[in-house]
């Protein structure tokens, strides 16, 4: 069926308001997500929800953005400074995933080598009888 083009006007429907809302700024987050991932942009999103609730988003942190932007310190070296600590964090999360999964081989291997248990397709053919019908 595909996607139909929506004439952009506000919602007058609150239940449908609100649903529009909540699917709009998980999509605007998971976007925002995506651009500080694939660029190493620093981003800070404030949204207001028709409820009056804030809802924010930021990379490395909203609070971080926000004073820097108050203070008027620029983005240049301290910006990298500031995303190494979660790449780092993601470099060590799958560094201990790696390390934990050749632990589980081994335990694995290990425990088949001791296992003495064989297994009628495990041995050769000549030790079998031959099939009558």
């Amino acid at each position: 069926m595909g996607r139909r083009k929506i004439e952009i006007k506000k919602i007058e429907k609150k239940s449908s308001l609100q649903v529009t809302f909540s699917k709009r700024r998980t999509g605007l987050f998971r976007k925002a997500s995506e651009i500080s991932v694939l660029c190493g942009a620093e981003i800070a999103i404030l949204v207001q929800s028709p409820a009056n609730k804030i809802y924010s988003y930021g990379h490395p942190s909203v609070e971080t953005l926000l004073h820097r932007y108050q203070t008027g310190g620029g983005g240049g070296g301290g910006a990298a400074l500031n995303i190494i600590p979660y790449m780092e964090d993601g470099r060590d999360k799958y560094d201990e995933a790696v390390r934990k999964l050749e632990i589980v081989k081994r335990s694995v291997k290990q425990e088949s080598s001791i296992s003495s248990t064989r297994f009628w397709w495990d041995e050769p053919m000549e030790g079998h009888g031959t099939l009558r019908t």
